[in-house]
């Protein structure tokens, strides 16, 4: 899954009297198929937080949609983050298969309820493994001049090998 974070700024020339205009989340949705807004935030001087799961073939694509429904919208692109994530659904089942088999040996010394056991492990690991997900990367997305996209990898605070200063393991 991916997920894009979008700052974005109230365009100047769709002030109006009231006030600056509002991002509508159906509005969005309506423009970008497929899009789940995560987190739809107003800041401060009219800027605004856009958070939203998207799957398409290319970040790019991605950040082209949101931007061109951000503009549609009367917004302006200030900066972008990107997301990639991964579930946890093999590392649960492999928690859960060791839990249950230790259970079902600690228990009785019947191989078959052990098996049993380790199976339900596996299934409930696998299910609670699948509800975790984590940050495998994430880029900063900046706009070229001449079009398209760079995107910056980010080093993601969680994963202490790839911050500067530590050994990788």
């Amino acid at each position: 899954m991916n997920t894009y974070r979008l700052r974005l700024a109230a365009d100047p020339r769709y002030r109006t009297p009231y006030g600056i205009p509002a991002i509508e989340a159906d509005a969005l949705a309506e423009l970008v198929g497929g899009v789940a807004i995560r987190e739809l935030t107003a800041l401060e001087w009219g800027h605004w937080m856009l958070d939203v799961a998207l799957a398409r073939a290319s970040h790019e694509q991605a950040l082209d949609e949101l931007v061109g429904a951000a503009a549609q919208l009367g917004f302006s692109y200030v900066n972008a983050t990107v997301s990639e994530w991964a579930d946890r659904a093999a590392e649960g089942a492999l928690f859960g298969a060791l839990g249950g088999g230790g259970v079902g040996v600690t228990a009785t010394r019947d191989p078959e309820l052990t098996a049993v056991a380790s199976l339900f492990g596996i299934l409930v690991g696998g299910w609670v493994g699948s509800r975790l997900q984590r940050v495998e990367v994430q880029f900063e997305a900046r706009r070229l001049s001449v079009g398209g996209w760079q995107l910056i990898p980010l080093i993601v605070p969680s994963t202490p090998g790839r911050q500067p200063g530590f050994a990788a393991g």
